[in-house]
């Protein structure tokens, strides 16, 4: 009797400690940030940031195709702006939004950016998802994106003015992705993209550094660009060859 009053103590006792022990979700990191629809970098570059130019235009690709991957409204794009910390947009400098899904070569759907905000200064010691209150990949720091502007943009960032523009007007699907249109000039040189998003559970899916967006100023071919690319250093190396051939043959 003893030995089974032990038992049911100790149950009893694990059962408490798990209610008192909170519940971490923990975010699929999955959404890439790329130069927009049609570019090569639109789904993956594998850049560690990505690169994506100027900013004008901004895509967030759901790289997952799993049947739970698909995101509800709103989705959140999340901007880190270096050594911001004042609002810098008298209002929303989205001036369109299109969702793909699944792109490319899926339905396209007119979305918005109903609304913009301005969370104030991410400095030392923190991480863009926590200091939203989001759960979210921890590897956005402040930390990991100076480090990045430095190197990148020779920007030595002090802190970076977070903003959150809600997007809304569709799912974003399995291998979806949504188009961005910004006025142009309106990102400044050095800003982050990241983005955020949950399913119809509540499950979040977020971006990790190593897919996050990065303005500067290198720019960021198009396909087509990257194709005459290839072609030249083809031609190039053929012409070497003849010259080194007629070269021996003299």
């Amino acid at each position: 009797m003893r030995m089974v009053t032990k038992a049911s103590l100790l149950v009893l006792g694990f059962a408490v400690i798990a209610t008192l022990v909170p519940t971490v979700t923990k975010a699929d990191s999955t959404l890439h940030i790329g130069p927009g629809a049609g570019t090569a970098c639109a789904t993956g570059c594998a850049g560690e940031p990505n690169l994506i130019g100027s900013g004008n235009i901004v895509d967030i690709f759901q790289t997952s195709g799993g049947a739970n991957a698909t995101l509800t409204p709103p989705q959140l794009l999340i901007l880190g702006i270096p050594n911001d910390t004042t609002n810098l947009f008298a209002s929303d400098p989205i001036t369109g939004v299109t969702y793909i899904n699944p792109y490319p070569g899926g339905t396209s759907t007119a979305g918005s950016s109903p609304s913009i905000t301005f969370e104030g200064a991410m400095t030392t010691g923190q991480e863009v998802y926590s200091f939203l209150g989001l759960s979210g990949n921890a590897s956005n720091s402040f930390t990991n994106w100076s480090a990045a502007d430095a190197t990148i943009n020779g920007i030595t960032a002090t802190g970076f003015g977070i903003y959150e523009l809600s997007l809304t007007g569709a799912n974003l699907g399995p291998k979806g992705l949504i188009n961005i249109l910004f006025a142009s000039g309106s990102l400044p040189l050095g800003t982050f993209a990241v983005g955020y998003g949950t399913n119809s559970d509540g499950k979040p899916f977020d971006t990790p550094f190593t897919e996050a967006g990065l303005t500067s100023s290198n720019a960021v071919p198009e396909p087509c660009t990257l194709l005459l690319l290839g072609t030249g250093a083809l031609a190039l190396t053929r012409f070497r060859k003849r010259s080194r051939a007629a070269a021996e043959q003299a």
